[in-house]
């Protein structure tokens, strides 16, 4: 075997060590799941949960901000504003599906109130749940003990059938829009990014530009500190969440409940927005409480690459008040990339 073989087998050891460390970095966002969404409070490992998080929380992050008296505020104190999702520009935002019926049918929903209100009995629907269309027989069985000219015939039945199952979506659906406001409503949020050189958010939150970012470092806090145990990475997805198995509990006295629902929710995006690699701020609140500002570590401040003189003159002003270094971004002049220079009047 040649010496350069042997150097080339010398480093297949450290080309499976990259593969495994890069498959367990990918694999850690299943195992917060696994401490997290589990539908039962006796399962939830908060503070594993914490910890895990901890180690792969990003040490910078960022928040693109356009130039305003609010933003300016938030430079001049340090913090972070939070709001309800109901104000993001994603519709989908902290909101997710469930089984309203958790996990029972309609038809046998129906059957238990029969067996209440008349003298129909158990015995008498234990056919139920091996034919086609329970909720077809269920009907059929009624009118045989009840009969009723105008739901005489297979066809009469049927569309009654049809009737009642576009009824109970309607207010399954009502249901879930009422839940989902709910939810929205609720809790503060605020969304950061890992990314300082997305062409696409300083367009798009950085006011095409000419605004700037805010740098914050999460990662050096304690495991005890609010903002850290609040922040959270966002989950990219095809669906949205399914609910169905923590909700179910709920109509279960002898369960716990997983009471995190509103924020697994809000850690919920599609996939679309997944450039934006997202971390976002979920501060337990009452629906009543007004947004607020929360105090974050701030490390520095990104101008925009065509912010204006005045506007970077005060940005940099007030940083410099507050000891941060700041940055200008700059366009590459060969390809399509953002640079942050160290930028002074």
């Amino acid at each position: 075997m040649s010496r350069r073989m042997v150097k080339s087998w010398d480093c297949f050891p450290l080309i499976v060590e990259f593969q495994l460390k890069v498959k367990m970095e990918d694999n850690w966002i299943d195992s917060l799941k696994k401490m997290f969404f589990t539908p039962n409070l006796e399962e939830l490992d908060i503070h594993g949960s914490m910890a895990l998080k901890k180690k792969y929380m990003p040490q910078k992050l960022y928040k693109y901000r356009e130039i305003n008296n609010f933003s300016k505020e938030n430079l001049q104190d340090s913090s972070l504003y939070c709001t309800f999702a109901s104000t993001f520009n994603d519709p989908y935002d902290s909101t997710l599906i469930f089984d309203p019926e958790f996990g029972k049918s309609y038809a046998s929903g129906l059957a238990k109130q029969l067996i209440k209100k008349t003298d129909i009995t158990p015995e008498d629907l234990d056919f139920l749940d091996e034919v086609p269309e329970p909720l077809i027989a269920l009907l059929q069985l009624y009118f045989e003990k009840f009969p009723d000219p105008k739901f005489s015939s297979n066809e009469s039945i049927t569309k009654l059938a049809e009737y009642f199952l576009a009824q109970k979506e309607k207010e399954n659906l009502k249901t879930l829009s009422e839940f989902n406001s709910h939810i929205q409503n609720m809790y503060k949020i605020c969304s950061l990014s890992e990314r300082i050189d997305s062409i696409l958010m300083w367009g798009h939150y950085g006011n095409q530009h000419k605004g700037f970012a805010m740098e914050y470092d999460f990662h050096s806090l304690p495991l005890s500190d609010l903002m850290g145990r609040c922040l959270w990475p966002v989950i990219y997805s095809e669906h949205l969440y399914n609910g169905s198995e923590l909700l179910n509990n709920v109509s279960e006295t002898d369960k716990s409940f997983n009471n995190m629902i509103a924020i697994i929710a809000a850690l919920h995006k599609a996939k679309d927005w997944e450039y934006e690699k997202e971390w976002r701020i979920i501060v337990p609140d009452s629906p009543t409480s007004p947004p607020q500002n929360f105090r974050a570590p701030l490390k520095a401040v990104y101008l925009g690459s065509k912010v204006s003189d005045v506007d970077a003159s005060e940005i940099y002003s007030i940083a410099t008040l507050n000891n941060l270094p700041v940055f200008k971004m700059q366009l590459s002049q060969h390809e399509f990339k953002m640079i942050p220079v160290p930028f002074t009047l």
